[in-house]
């Protein structure tokens, strides 16, 4: 979801959403009711009942390897396998 003028809004398409949960083909019969829906639009209040807000603080590309414990720890050293930057 993200945020504009402020009302939350879905990132994915209709037919993204459909995929995951079929059910809202039926709220959701054409692409203009879903272009203007809202998250309030899309799950009430009862369907939003223990949902938890998650936030990202770090993206970036990264290999978690699996050490001799089973625990993953990451490895930063990926810059050495990234492809060159794209010049046209």
């Amino acid at each position: 979801m993200h945020l504009y003028q402020g009302k939350s809004y879905p990132y994915i398409t209709r037919d993204e959403l459909i995929g995951q949960l079929p059910i809202m083909g039926k709220r959701f019969t054409d692409y203009k009711t879903y272009a203007d829906a809202t998250l309030k639009d899309i799950f009430d209040t009862s369907e939003l009942e223990g949902a938890q807000r998650l936030e990202a603080t770090h993206l970036a590309t990264m290999l978690f390897e699996q050490g001799a414990n089973g625990k993953f720890s990451p490895n930063h050293y990926l810059s050495k396998y990234k492809p060159p930057p794209f010049t046209p």
